[in-house]
């Protein structure tokens, strides 16, 4: 973050004049782009910049009167709608979006709760990388090159010429154990083998009809309500398909299917979507594979104890994980962006 050197902020102040209204707004650029630019305060007897970038909405609820006056105004800013039995009305209110702070150190501060693309695009105009999202390692992270890798937890502060955090860090990340994943997975090849020979006879209009069967069978028409929506691991659905691998195999594929939500399956039989081209498909081709990557994943989710933790080293770039990354300061683990 070359940039943002805290004597450049500072020769700012001194030779650019300062935003018209406000002695203490300052330019980052062109002073045309007035959505870009960092403010100047006193803390703790030192001058700090914060870095903004536009605007932030905040979600404010209001009274019915205050809501009709600020109306009677014209104000562009207020929301009136059902919620429930009863109407709720909001306004939005805009304030300077800090996205950042940096001190007489030279050093950044990461200060909010959560970074968006552009946020993360426009900081990484003053950096030699570029900060990005990374689902596999964990959320936000600064790249450069082939081998620096940082990733960004909440507070963290960098010095701002080299990008490196101003206190050690440690990363681990979670293996999957080969053995333990054997084991945890043994009560499930039966029903794998089973379903993949079945679904490769079994078109995709048949999948679905013969999934709202079983499902109208076991909860009747209305099973969308009865069921909570049939969504995610805790679901009735779900623990019906844990139910029926060993007796009815194809039955529980394909109500782990819809509790999985496997390629849009929920919605297909809930809502007959997809049927027009359903004859062309093999179920095989359309369910299989997705729905034995996510269950394996889900699986091992509930059962910790299939990983081991590896350490990786600090600053370089490790390997992608789907199932961790903790980053650890001073023995406690940080919160990292998402």
């Amino acid at each position: 973050m070359m940039g943002l050197q805290y004597a450049r902020l500072m020769g700012i102040t001194k030779t650019l004049p300062h935003f018209r209204g406000n002695k203490d707004r300052f330019p980052m650029t062109a002073k045309r782009d007035s959505r870009k630019y960092f403010i100047r305060r006193q803390e703790d007897g030192h001058t700090v910049f914060d870095i903004v970038y536009g605007v932030k909405w905040d979600r404010v609820e209001i009274t019915e009167s205050e809501y009709r006056e600020l109306d009677a105004q014209g104000d562009n800013h207020i929301v009136n709608y059902r919620n429930g039995d009863k109407n709720t009305y909001v306004r939005y209110i805009s304030s300077m979006n800090n996205i950042g702070t940096v001190r007489p150190d030279n050093t950044f501060e990461f200060t909010k709760d959560q970074y968006h693309q552009g946020e993360r695009g426009y900081l990484s105009g003053y950096c030699n990388g570029y900060l990005t999202t990374d689902s596999r390692r964990g959320g936000m992270i600064y790249s450069l090159g082939r081998d620096k890798l940082i990733p960004i937890w909440k507070g963290m502060r960098i010095d701002v010429s080299t990008m490196q955090p101003t206190v050690p860090y440690e990363v681990f990340i979670n293996h999957v154990d080969r053995k333990k994943s054997k084991e945890l997975l043994s009560k499930y090849e039966r029903f794998y083998k089973v379903s993949e020979v079945m679904l490769k006879n079994m078109s995709e209009r048949v999948a679905i009809e013969t999934a709202r069967e079983i499902i109208h069978e076991a909860w009747g028409e209305d099973w969308r309500a009865t069921c909570g929506g049939s969504h995610g691991t805790e679901g009735k659905v779900f623990k019906e398909a844990e139910r029926l691998i060993d007796d009815a195999p194809v039955d529980a594929f394909l109500l782990y299917c819809i509790s999985l939500d496997i390629d849009r399956f929920y919605y297909s039989v809930a809502y007959e979507r997809n049927m027009a081209s359903a004859e062309e498909r093999s179920a095989h081709e359309r369910l299989f594979l997705r729905l034995k990557n996510k269950l394996n994943k889900e699986l091992y989710k509930q059962h910790a104890d299939v990983f081991k933790e590896v350490k990786c080293e600090a600053g370089k770039r490790f390997p992608a994980c789907d199932w961790g990354v903790k980053i650890v300061v001073d023995g406690k683990e940080m919160e990292q962006y998402t």
